[in-house]
């Protein structure tokens, strides 16, 4: 669906940067100061730096000087070997310390990454219904990604430079009061400038972030409905809405790009004065023989000295204005609860588990209920088939037994236990769904059917496929079990795909199967070939059916109807037949009827 486009209006300028700070003062600590002893080797590595640049000046001002006064040649060579030794000397540590920058940046946004995609896995699947995968793909990725500078120098970068801007105004005030009391204030207003125009601009860039997003966002949803958008004559109207976020985010990246010029020029020009006021007082001096010739050249050195910290400084900043927004909406996934509610009983039993719903409400949206006071039971190693129009509610039922959400009112039990005091993982293993839909990894047939578990061998897998009836078809593939699958199950038909599924659940070994209209997309007679394999799949277990069939529904032992979230008929399958009332023998008398016409 066509989501509109996205409009950021912050509360306040103040509190977005005040936030930003916050936000990413909290990244730094957990993520770098784990790494103390890099961090302190980096320190100290940009401390001699720092310390190499504010000494070699003062190096070259005595070479001059001595070359004035004509010094012996060999005690000039010594001179200017030393100030080539000292530069030198910085430029080696200057690419340790990126290195070392680099790698610590990189290891931080690497666990950052980490931590997103784990975080993913526990958001409750409400939050999806508004992130597109592009989105989230972008935001894991891309946001991290230009973190990753942010990780790397930024703080190091900022105190060094300021440390070194304050050492060269030190020096300049050493030299003359006048000299570095003009240049220092240039260096304040420079500072107020351009933090008062980083304030301005923070939101625009947060919107840049945004608009990006929402690109990748609108690609993936289309791009993976391209069969019904061809199909059904949407192109046009798909590539006018593309060049509509596009628009957007020129927009967007324009306006940022404008403040971003503005806030470097803007320090530029400030720098720019600063310098010439610096030579015109340098230079009166030197006309009053006030300055000899090399503290003339010695102001000049540092003068242009400060252009490189206050470049640097406002390049890091300029990339805050970036980072600043990539960090709110990286802490906006971090920070968004997950409604996994963690037990800690565990249970160790044998064989298929009892279920019951005792008086269980639920809905999606407040106040727009999907399911009205669900009060049932489905006893250990019995067959519950759930049928009901879409919407009734049917999916939700097993998405709330999987702990996907958790019910508004109302209790579930498992095997006698509230499912919310159980374990979580523990609980999980003993629970296995086949949907209609089966992902297939590109990976291996032994890695898609044991999720990437080692310890299985294979000569369990091999069982196993033989007993879901696709040891002929293992025989087929050029490699066994280490032939390679393509993601989504391409060269495969949808039986195959599901016996895969089938066979993975086999390998699980669960307590209870769902079937979640696993065979809706199949016909009759694929239907039919997959009737054995299902019934060696639900032997022995404790099983819930989902179909639009009333044929699927043979093997089952009780039958749940819903009707707009509620229980509509509930009981024996066979009772339910006999009775000349019951809607689901109606169902069923027209569903065979149907197939015989």
């Amino acid at each position: 669906m066509h989501r509109r486009l996205s409009v950021f209006r912050p509360k306040t300028l103040l509190s977005l940067y005040q936030r930003s700070i916050k936000l990413y003062f909290s990244l730094l600590a957990h993520y770098l100061l784990r790494r103390k002893k890099i961090l302190f080797l980096l320190s100290g590595m940009f401390l001699a730096n720092m310390t190499l640049q504010l000494v070699s000046p003062l190096v070259l001002q005595k070479f001059i000087d001595m070359a004035i006064s004509q010094q012996p040649l060999r005690i000039l060579i010594f001179t200017a070997l030393v100030f080539i030794a000292f530069t030198l000397m910085s430029q080696v540590l200057n690419v340790w310390s990126n290195y070392w920058g680099t790698n610590i940046g990189w290891q931080a946004t690497n666990e950052l990454r980490i931590d997103l995609l784990r975080h993913c896995f526990i958001l409750p699947l409400r939050f999806y219904s508004t992130h597109t995968p592009g989105e989230m793909i972008e935001r894991i990725d891309g946001d991290t990604s230009k973190m990753a500078t942010f990780f790397t120098q930024f703080t190091l970068q900022i105190v060094g430079n300021l440390l070194l801007l304050m050492g060269i105004i030190f020096i300049l005030l050493c030299i003359d009061w006048r000299v570095g009391l003009g240049l220092g204030c240039f260096v304040l207003l420079a500072f107020i400038a351009f933090f008062t125009i980083r304030r301005k601009a923070q939101p625009l860039w947060r919107q840049q972030r945004q608009a990006s997003a929402d690109i990748y966002g609108f690609l993936e949803e289309h791009l993976a409905g391209t069969e019904d958008i061809r199909t059904n004559g949407a192109t046009p109207y798909t590539l006018r809405s593309f060049a509509l976020w596009l628009r957007a985010y020129y927009r967007a990246a324009r306006r940022a790009g404008l403040a971003t010029a503005l806030l470097i020029n803007t320090s530029v020009l400030f720098i720019t004065v600063g310098t010439g006021v610096a030579f015109t007082i340098g230079t009166i001096l030197f006309i009053r023989h006030v300055f000899s010739f090399s503290t003339v050249y010695l102001i000049y050195y540092y003068t242009a000295m400060l252009v490189r910290p206050i470049d640097a400084i406002t390049q890091q900043f300029d990339d805050l204005q970036n980072i600043g927004a990539c960090s709110q909406r990286v802490q906006e996934i971090l920070q968004t609860p997950a409604e996994m509610f963690e037990g800690s009983k565990l249970l160790d039993l044998e064989g298929p588990v009892q279920v019951r719903f005792e008086h269980v409400s639920f809905s999606y949206t407040p106040g727009v209920p999907v399911l009205h006071d669900l009060t049932f039971t489905l006893p250990a190693g019995h067959r519950l088939g759930i049928l009901g129009r879409t919407g009734s509610g049917k999916t939700t039922i097993t998405n709330l037994l999987l702990r996907f959400y958790r019910p508004d009112g109302g209790t579930i039990y498992f095997a006698d236990q509230d499912i919310e005091t159980l374990q979580l993982d523990a609980f999980r293993q003993s629970i296995a769904i086949v949907t209609q839909d089966v992902h297939l990894f590109n990976a291996t047939i032994r890695d898609n059917l044991t999720f990437f578990d080692s310890s299985l061998p294979d000569s369990l897998v091999q069982e196993a496929l033989h007993l879901m009836g696709l040891d002929e078809w293992l025989k087929t593939q050029p490699a066994g079990l280490d032939t390679m699958l393509e993601s989504g199950g391409g060269g495969l038909s949808a039986g195959q795909a599901q016996l895969l599924a089938f066979t993975r659940v086999f390998l699980r070994n669960p307590k209870i199967v769902i079937l979640d209209e696993a065979s809706s997309r199949l016909d009759l007679a694929t239907t039919r070939k997959l009737e054995m394999a299902m019934e060696t799949l639900l032997k022995g277990r404790t099983a819930i059916i989902i179909a639009h069939r009333l044929m699927t529904l043979a093997r089952a032992d009780d039958i749940l109807l819903l009707e707009d979230g509620r229980i509509q008929e509930f009981g024996s399958r066979e009772d339910l037949l006999t009775q000349s009332d019951s809607r689901f023998a109606q169902l069923m008398h027209s569903e065979v009827k149907e197939v015989l016409l």
